[in-house]
């Protein structure tokens, strides 16, 4: 459950309850939050970047293994052609 419009700095108190086929349940007890004093910038996982960098990274060793595999399998072709 998301509650947009909150005010900075503001005490909120919630209750809430369930909803079934069966109709609504008993609410439960109450909650109080306080929302931060400071605006909050969204800011991304920070292991994020490092998931990004590793996949990059591994990609390239891959692909120069790969080439390295067909310039290799390449050379033994034509060494036995030659014989």
């Amino acid at each position: 459950m998301t509650v947009d419009g909150l005010k900075l700095g503001t005490t909120y108190v919630f209750r809430v309850r369930a909803r079934t086929d069966g109709g609504y349940g008993n609410y439960g007890g109450e909650i109080e939050l306080e929302t931060s004093h400071e605006d909050m910038l969204a800011i991304g996982d920070p292991n994020q970047s490092t998931i990004l960098a590793v996949s990059i990274t591994g990609g390239i060793i891959l692909l120069i293994f790969l080439v390295a595999c067909f310039v290799v399998s390449g050379r033994l072709i034509m060494l036995h052609k030659d014989r």
